[in-house]
C-alpha cells in the first residue's frame, strides 16, 4: 500500500485511466462491504466502514 497526496483533479482526470484503485478505495472500499468486518470493530450503521447499501458477491 502507497501513500497518495493527491488534487481533486488526480481523480478527475488521472485515476480513471490508471490500472490501480486509489488507496483510500481499495482499503475503505473492501472493508465496507465486509459483515464480520463492521461487527469486529463495531462500525455503527450508516457510517463510511458499515454502509447501509453493500455490495455482496
Amino acid at each position: 500500500m502507497w501513500c497518495l497526496s493527491a488534487a481533486d483533479s488526480y481523480f478527475k482526470n488521472e485515476a480513471p485511466l490508471d490500472e490501480h484503485s486509489p488507496g483510500n478505495i481499495r482499503i475503505v472500499g473492501s472493508t465496507a462491504n465486509f459483515d464480520e468486518f463492521s461487527k469486529a470493530f463495531n462500525c455503527p450503521a450508516g457510517t463510511p466502514l458499515n454502509p447501509t447499501n453493500k455490495c455482496n458477491i
